[in-house]
């Protein structure tokens, strides 16, 4: 059971941390690491509140955002452009932003589409770091924004030239660090298989389910998904890589790696192939997933951030509830919420939280790795209306 109580008593405390805090030295735009995404959390902290501070500090970090532009030469939607791109875009959709708060999108549009187009052909296949972030953004501006459906059509182009097909399915080669001198298939959610597919289910959705070639793509990559399973019961259903080449016993629980990601993803295609067994599998998942709860070491999970802690794991679970009603899975969301609250405990961290850095731990504002975002996942607990924000995180 959740206690209200305690949610807006840390809501309340996390939020007055990130007004009274000076970003002026900040020179990171991006949604997930940089002013974009404690902006975000002001202005659906005023939305839901009321409190005009918030409203003036949102706005105060997304103009800062946009005047450094110009002097950030990064696109992503981790640490540039395209997470401030996103974020006024769904602020302006949503009400909260106008016309000429948003006016720049156009000239921005242009330039992430060319780096867009660039890093597909370089295999720059990031979710957060690279191109796959950007087209994300552009599939969420196209439904209000005909003009970008070029951008989507060339985007599914590449992509589907660039996939390797064969026996097991479809899927897409990856950097890994740990392998320099090869490319493999990630995965997870974060940096690999898993946002693809998610993103081209999106597409074949705003296509009107009607595109042949995609519908096809869509189910060889999750066909290749499916093939990664482990063959023996392990404590995930899945590795980090394809064919397992890091030898892991099992991958992480968190959103950036891992079942969690792999089974959103299922979900996704399933929903837009209208597929019930695919459905079926990937509620499968995260009811395996769910009983993982009793050893937070061994399942890596080491702070309560967004990224690859007990926040990000919650925010999972109540999404993955509010699509299906199980059960299950509203007991895993309240258990993975009062973790969270449970874990606010460094008398010198940022109410309470603060952010596992290998052998270190430090104080954090952002979304994905801070406060900002583990105050969003509590405000969506207990806020009157759903918003969806958690789209810029694949999860709706």
């Amino acid at each position: 059971m959740i206690d209200n109580k305690k949610i807006h008593s840390k809501l309340t405390e996390i939020a007055n941390i990130i007004l009274k805090k000076d970003y002026a030295e900040v020179r990171n735009n991006g949604l997930y690491d940089g002013t974009s995404g404690i902006a975000l959390f002001c202005f659906l902290y005023y939305k839901e509140f009321g409190i005009q501070t918030f409203w003036d500090k949102g706005l105060s970090l997304l103009n800062q955002g946009i005047d450094i532009a110009g002097d950030n030469s990064d696109t992503s939607i981790f640490n540039g452009l395209s997470g401030l791109t996103w974020t006024c875009r769904f602020l302006f959709e949503n009400g909260i932003l106008n016309n000429e708060d948003v006016g720049f999108l156009e000239e921005a549009d242009d330039y992430l589409y060319k780096k867009m187009i660039y890093g597909i052909s370089q295999n720059d296949l990031d979710f957060f770091h690279g191109s796959i972030g950007i087209a994300t953004y552009f599939a969420s501006r196209m439904i209000k924004k005909k003009e970008t459906e070029k951008y989507i059509s060339d985007c599914v182009t590449m992509l589907q030239k660039s996939c390797i097909k064969d026996e097991q399915g479809c899927r897409w080669l990856f950097y890994n660090k740990k392998f320099p001198d090869m490319y493999t298939t990630n995965l997870g959610l974060s940096h690999g298989m898993a946002s693809i597919v998610i993103l081209l289910s999106k597409i074949y959705r705003l296509y009107n389910n009607e595109n042949e070639v995609l519908s096809l793509t869509l189910k060889e990559s999750v066909k290749f998904l499916l093939q990664q399973r482990f063959s023996d019961v392990r404590r995930s259903l899945f590795p980090k890589w394809a064919q397992n080449i890091d030898k892991v016993m099992h991958s992480r629980m968190g959103l950036c790696n891992g079942d969690l990601g792999i089974a959103l993803s299922i979900y996704h295609a399933a929903k837009s192939l209208n597929d019930q067994a695919l459905i079926q599998h990937s509620i499968d998942c995260f009811l395996h997933s769910a009983q993982r709860n009793n050893n937070l070491p061994l399942d890596m999970i080491y702070d309560c951030a967004i990224c690859h802690g007990t926040a990000g794991i919650a925010l999972i679970f109540f999404r993955m509830y509010k699509n299906t009603g199980i059960e299950e899975l509203k007991n895993a969301y309240e258990f993975w919420f009062n973790k969270t609250l449970n874990m606010a405990s460094f008398e010198n961290g940022l109410a309470g939280f603060k952010t596992w850095r290998g052998s270190l731990v430090e104080n954090n504002y952002t979304l994905l790795t801070g406060i900002a975002g583990i105050g969003l996942s509590l405000l969506s607990l207990i806020s009157k209306e759903d918003l969806f924000w958690d789209e810029c995180l694949l999860l709706s």
